[in-house]
């Protein structure tokens, strides 16, 4: 490997890097950091479950800005990199987390809406993350 080559993925992880935390600044600043955070009251987690996650906007919104990179620059290292960040853990939330959601015999029920939600937030941002730092070398 060259020095010139070092240099330039060098430089390019140093771009993936700042991608991240410039979608995660975006993020903050979107609808969807207004989710509440499960509190505890007396040592235990909240026992309510009608707390307002919008699990299925937010899943839709993931699949949307996903699919719509994936027809933008789905070729080459983007469709890796949205393979790799994106889409596996997004098939492992829908095939593993979304059914425990709906099982009223699950004794971590309270736990997973955030937790879930926080996830697919996570995707949300990688996929922002991904637009940004592919913008960089268009």
């Amino acid at each position: 490997m060259s020095e010139e080559s070092y240099k330039r993925g060098e430089k390019s992880l140093a771009l993936w890097y700042y991608s991240v935390a410039l979608a995660y600044l975006n993020l903050t600043e979107s609808e969807w950091a207004n989710a509440p955070h499960p509190y505890f009251i007396g040592g235990g987690l909240q026992s309510e479950r009608d707390v307002p996650y919008n699990i299925t906007g937010i899943r839709e919104e993931v699949y949307k800005k996903a699919l719509a990179f994936a027809e933008k620059k789905g070729k080459g290292p983007y469709a890796e990199l949205l393979s790799n960040y994106v889409l596996l853990e997004l098939r492992e939330l829908d095939e593993h987390a979304l059914p425990k959601l709906s099982d009223p015999n699950n004794p971590l029920l309270k736990y997973y809406p955030s937790a879930t939600y926080e996830a697919y937030l996570r995707l949300l941002g990688m996929v922002i993350a991904l637009e940004i730092f592919s913008s960089y070398f268009s």
